[in-house]
């Protein structure tokens, strides 16, 4: 009974701290000028200056317009640490569409295996091939995460208009979900 409590009284205190951390993402945009964000687990950031060329940076979001032969990807990359104890933790970014356009995204963290998913075209379900579609792309692998940097690159590889008006993704926020990781 005792270490049932005592087991309970320390999952509680890792859950009273884990929320009461915050998560910083650090963005280096186009002119090496570095953006800090500060936001807490489970809630968005905006996504609003990467490292690299390839994206277009906007206020709150970047986006790509273009289409992108197979095996000629286009990428920006993103750094992630935590101002608090180390966490493990997953991300969920929200993107948008055009409903008939398609693409492969790739998530490419060092020491990770990549991890590639398919960006359908959803204009049958969504009743318009030009119609502008949120959807969230979520990475569940577990990222350990420090107050060392890790890298995040988002990679656009075969994306295609498919009969649209034209290519218009978006990449808006990023959430991390994190938890402490505990030692007993």
């Amino acid at each position: 009974m005792k270490k049932q409590l005592l087991f309970t009284l320390i999952f509680l205190k890792t859950i009273f701290i884990v929320s009461a951390q915050s998560n910083t993402l650090t963005f280096t945009g186009n002119n090496s000028t570095a953006v800090t964000e500060t936001f807490q687990f489970g809630t968005n950031a905006n996504i609003y200056a990467l490292s690299g060329t390839d994206f277009s940076n906007r206020p709150s979001f970047i986006r790509y317009n273009t289409a992108v032969a197979s095996g000629a990807p286009v990428s920006e990359t993103m750094g992630f640490n935590t101002t608090g104890s180390n966490v493990n933790g997953t991300i969920t970014y929200r993107y948008r569409k055009r409903a008939a356009n398609t693409a492969t995204v790739t998530i490419i963290i060092p020491g990770q295996t990549d991890v590639s998913y398919v960006l359908p075209d959803t204009s049958v379900d969504d009743g318009d091939i030009n119609i502008l579609t949120d959807k969230n792309l979520e990475y569940t692998t577990i990222i350990p995460l420090s107050s060392t940097v890790t890298n995040v690159t988002f990679r656009i590889d075969e994306m295609a208009q498919n009969g649209s008006s034209d290519i218009r993704f978006r990449l808006y926020d990023v959430k991390v979900n994190g938890q402490a990781t505990l030692s007993i």
